[in-house]
């Protein structure tokens, strides 16, 4: 049988080495618990990083957006401020009878901002073969014909240019008719443009004839820059 004192000693020999393995074991479950929260805290402020990372980007998306936006709004004001806009302009008293033709006098004024150059006759229809100036709705189109050409090819803003055109009477079939014809020209920098344009007339008695009211002029189409 042990006495009291060969246990002490025994005591005395194991209980370090228990003390150790105990404190190993703690250590070790402490060592654990501490790295996994240094893992988790390295995932948190990896994810942190990455949403700084992507929001330092979607800004600097949106700072790149915001200036194509500007400098896009900055040229479309630009082309604004340069565009030549013409707009018809008709009186009864250039439409008149003589000779057995009819005769009708268009003027287009230049109301835009800046002025216009190289104006000319655009060809309307397709058939490149056969120059048409002028598209009839009613009448075959070419019992048209210019009589006098446009007598300026610039126009300054608030400027008008005009042109004649002309139709024998045993030409025209109905006493009414509309036409379209379209112009080219280009701006003070360099742009080309295409503007269509539509007016009516009418036989107001025989042998008075007075424009149509319903004319149009349509914006004008950028075809080169």
């Amino acid at each position: 049988m042990f006495s009291f004192t060969s246990l002490l000693k025994i005591l005395e020999k194991w209980a370090p080495i228990g003390i150790s393995m105990i404190s190993l074991g703690l250590t070790w479950k402490l060592d654990k618990k501490t790295s996994k929260r240094a893992e988790e805290n390295d995932k948190r402020n990896a994810e942190i990083q990455r949403w700084k990372q992507e929001f330092e980007i979607l800004k600097d998306n949106k700072r790149r957006e915001e200036m194509l936006n500007a400098a896009a709004l900055k040229e479309i004001e630009t082309r604004a401020n340069v565009v030549p806009y013409f707009n018809l302009d008709l009186d009864d008293e250039n439409i008149y009878c003589y000779e057995e033709s009819l005769f009708l006098k268009v003027s287009v004024v230049n109301i835009g901002k800046e002025s216009a150059t190289k104006v000319w006759f655009d060809q309307i229809n397709s058939d490149k073969e056969i120059n048409l100036f002028f598209k009839s709705k009613v009448q075959p189109s070419e019992i048209y014909r210019i009589d006098d050409y446009l007598n300026r090819n610039y126009a300054m803003a608030g400027e008008e240019i005009t042109f004649k055109i002309a139709a024998k009477l045993s030409d025209i079939s109905r006493p009414y008719d509309f036409i379209r014809f379209r112009i080219r020209y280009s701006d003070l920098i360099g742009n080309v443009y295409k503007q269509e344009f539509e007016f009516g007339f009418m036989e107001d008695k025989p042998g008075t004839y007075c424009y149509n009211l319903k004319s149009r002029s349509d914006e004008p189409e950028i075809l080169e820059e």
